[in-house]
């Protein structure tokens, strides 16, 4: 595209898409939900699956953008280094269609990707062993080359289950390629970079029962889900962390990194990058850090935050500069955050003094147990091998 479109006209194309179209629009929902088989709101049907179950409910379709957080392990954090289409945080443009075919859903969500600057000829799709999504695809002109099916869930799913005793349901992916040459399901999933999971089209049809069973629903239905910042890279051709909303904050890390003399890659700056957006929404949702559920999400991203940087320095060094202008830089980009920056500041500092203290009580065990693991050390008193390498190579900045 001559003029790349934003990432706030994107959202305002995608609402107004419905709107004309008389869908009833939500304004996000809080990351943190009642739903007690997810601890973050992890995609947009999350709130909605009373639409679908509930008899008592008159379902009516709908469209929203939706802030969502996903947080794995630390391997699945380090993923980010290799994938620049992940991030922990991000925000999904969701729908939900009543009513209608797949054949019907698939040439809403096909005119939806065309309506926000997508062409269908640069989407390849995965789809379940299931006639009805391959018959629809081809009625709307997609080429059988470009369907591939699978049977189990990997890189891409074709069965979901929203959850324990949720609903129950069978999509497609929508997976963008800048390259019309004639591919394989194998070589897509290991280029994540070069085939992105854009969308999925789910047709949500049972729900799980307390025996394992599943049972049709009341409102039968199709839940479409697509990452708002993986589609503003494609249309500004580039990837998640240099779209408009996100590269000013990869430019502000940078920055501090060189003030402070530190080097650093691209791939550093991206975990950096994704770490300081977590920990400002879950603040601004009133997350606290502890060692309990949201608390304990907070607290490890903040302290992989503050690992990653002092390992960079090889000692403990002030990060307060950086956090005051990503706060307002966040804003500016805009994305909501109420939360002041120096409650952001202060909460990272207790948990860098919380580290630090770590630390030195450490050294206290080192020096009465000189042949200890690095094993115990983690495991038994909560020293992680950063640390270690950290607590050897400088000072404190509390000594």
């Amino acid at each position: 595209m001559a003029n790349p479109i934003t990432t706030q006209e994107a959202i305002s194309t995608f609402i107004e898409y419905h709107r004309k179209r008389r869908y009833k629009i939500f304004e996000s929902f809080p990351m943190i939900t009642d739903d007690p088989t997810v601890m973050f709101v992890n995609a947009t049907i999350t709130p909605f699956k009373r639409f679908f179950t509930d008899s008592s409910v008159i379902p009516e379709n709908f469209a929203l953008i939706q802030r969502c957080f996903r947080l794995g392990n630390n391997n699945e954090i380090e993923l980010i280094r290799t994938n620049p289409f992940l991030l922990t945080f991000f925000e999904m443009c969701g729908s939900g269609i009543f009513g209608v075919n797949h054949e019907k859903a698939v040439e809403y969500a096909l005119d939806l990707i065309e309506t926000l600057g997508l062409n269908r000829k640069s989407l390849l799709f995965t789809i379940p062993d299931d006639q009805k999504f391959k018959n629809a695809l081809i009625v709307n002109d997609i080429n059988r080359e470009k369907i591939f099916t699978i049977t189990t869930n990997g890189t891409f799913w074709q069965s979901w289950r929203f959850g324990k005793m949720g609903p129950i349901g069978k999509g497609l992916t929508a997976i963008y390629s800048s390259s019309q040459e004639k591919t394989s399901l194998e070589k897509m999933i290991s280029n994540p970079d070069l085939y992105i999971d854009l969308l999925n089209l789910i047709y949500i049809y049972g729900q799980e029962t307390k025996d394992g069973q599943i049972v049709p629903i009341s409102h039968p239905g199709f839940e479409l889900g697509m990452g708002l910042e993986r589609l503003v890279a494609i249309l500004q051709n580039s990837d998640s962390y240099y779209i408009d909303s996100i590269k000013p904050l990869m430019e502000k890390v940078s920055i501090f990194a060189e003030k402070q003399n530190l080097e650093i890659d691209i791939t550093t700056t991206r975990i950096l990058t994704n770490h300081l957006r977590s920990i400002c929404v879950l603040i601004d949702e009133n997350v606290v850090p502890s060692n309990k559920k949201h608390g304990y999400a907070l607290r490890r991203i903040v302290r992989h935050f503050l690992e990653t940087i002092w390992s960079m320095a090889g000692c403990v060094i002030p990060v307060e500069k950086l956090i005051m202008v990503s706060v307002d830089e966040l804003r500016i980009c805009g994305l909501v955050i109420r939360t002041p920056a120096s409650v952001v500041c202060d909460t990272i500092n207790k948990e860098s003094q919380a580290l630090q203290k770590i630390m030195k009580e450490t050294k206290v065990i080192i020096k009465r147990q000189p042949n200890i693991t690095t094993e115990v050390l983690k495991d038994t008193y909560g020293l992680s091998p950063t640390l270690l390498q950290i607590m050897k190579g400088g000072s404190h900045e509390s000594d």
